[in-house]
C-alpha cells in the first residue's frame, strides 16, 4: 500500500518528548533519508504546535485564533455533535446556537497528548489523546482525536477532524502501571455524557 503524496512517506511520532508543558511535539522516525526527515520532521512539529496553539485558543475564549487552524471546507466528526458538521459554516452555525445557550464548556486545562504524526508532502495525519478538565468538580474526560490536514499558503490547515469521547480516570496509567488485561483510556469508549471541547 502506498501512502498519499509518494511510495514511502514519512513517519513521525511522539513518544514521550514534550515541550516541559507535557504535550508530545513529535520525532522524526522516516526512511527517506535525511533531508526528507528533516523536511518531515519540521512539518509534524509545524502541525504540533498548531494543535497546541489550537487548544490554547479554544481555552482563551479566541475563536478566531481556533478558527485560524481550520479549512473553510473542514468536516466535523465529535461524539456530542448533532450528527457530522460538513463544513466550517455548519460549525459555525452549530457554536453560535450553543454559545448563545450558555453551552459552551467552561475548562480549566485542555491539551493534546501523545501525538503521532504522519506527513506526507502536502498532507498531515495527526492522532492525539485531548483531555480535557473542566472547571469545578466535573470529571477530567480523554478524546480519542483524528485530524487530517493540508499544507495550505496558510499552513497546516486541520480538513477533517473526528474526536470520540472515552471513559477514563483524570490519569492515564503507563503501560507499566495498568494491569495486562485492562486496554488503555486511549482504547475504551465513553458510555456517558461529557464535555465536548473540540468544536472551539
Amino acid at each position: 500500500m502506498t501512502a498519499p503524496g509518494g511510495p514511502a512517506g514519512h513517519r513521525l511520532t511522539g513518544h514521550g518528548l514534550t515541550d516541559g508543558s507535557g504535550r508530545d511535539r513529535g520525532q522524526a522516525a522516516g526512511t527517506a533519508g535525511a533531508s526528507g526527515n528533516a523536511a518531515s520532521a519540521g512539518s509534524a512539529a509545524e502541525i504540533a504546535a498548531g494543535i497546541d496553539d489550537m487548544y490554547e485558543a479554544f481555552l482563551a475564549g479566541d475563536r478566531v485564533r481556533f478558527d485560524a487552524h481550520l479549512h473553510p471546507r473542514v468536516t466535523t466528526w465529535e461524539t456530542h455533535l448533532p450528527g457530522p458538521l460538513r463544513e466550517r459554516a455548519e460549525l459555525d452555525e452549530y457554536r453560535t446556537r450553543r454559545d448563545a445557550a450558555g453551552a459552551r464548556p467552561d475548562l480549566t486545562a485542555l491539551a493534546a497528548h501523545h501525538k503521532r504524526i504522519d506527513v506526507w508532502g502536502d498532507t498531515g495525519l495527526a492522532r492525539y489523546l485531548l483531555v480535557a478538565a473542566p472547571a469545578g468538580d466535573g470529571p477530567v474526560t480523554h478524546s480519542r482525536v483524528t485530524d487530517v490536514l493540508r499544507r495550505t499558503d496558510a499552513g497546516w490547515l486541520i480538513v477533517h477532524h473526528h474526536a470520540e469521547l472515552l471513559s477514563g480516570s483524570t490519569d492515564e496509567p503507563s503501560v507499566s502501571e495498568r494491569p495486562a488485561d485492562e486496554p488503555p483510556v486511549s482504547e475504551r469508549r465513553a458510555d456517558g455524557p461529557g464535555v465536548e471541547p473540540c468544536a472551539g
